[in-house]
């Protein structure tokens, strides 16, 4: 078993249709039966489950977000046409 928080620095989804699991920034992909080189996290004795991880992350970088500055307004810009096309 793999944790998402174990493949690297981005957020994760599973894609339950493609049966992938998708990088929200990097759009790296992990499909079921991918081969990957794994290293032993930890092992449960008692609830018989071996946990693994990548050895390498598959994103080694934090992605950049853009956020919006404090205080900064975005408006949305006015249409100068109407739907038949002629100005207003």
């Amino acid at each position: 078993m793999i944790e998402f928080g174990d493949l690297g620095l981005d957020e994760w989804k599973f894609d339950k249709r493609q049966q992938v699991v998708v990088g929200k920034y990097s759009s790296k992909k992990v499909s079921l039966g991918q081969e990957i080189r794994v290293r032993i996290a930890s092992v449960s004795v008692a609830g018989r489950k071996l946990y693994v991880a990548p050895s390498q992350l598959l994103v080694s970088e934090r992605p950049r977000i853009r956020r919006k500055k404090p205080g900064a307004s975005y408006k949305r810009k006015r249409r100068t046409t109407g739907r038949s096309g002629r100005k207003r």
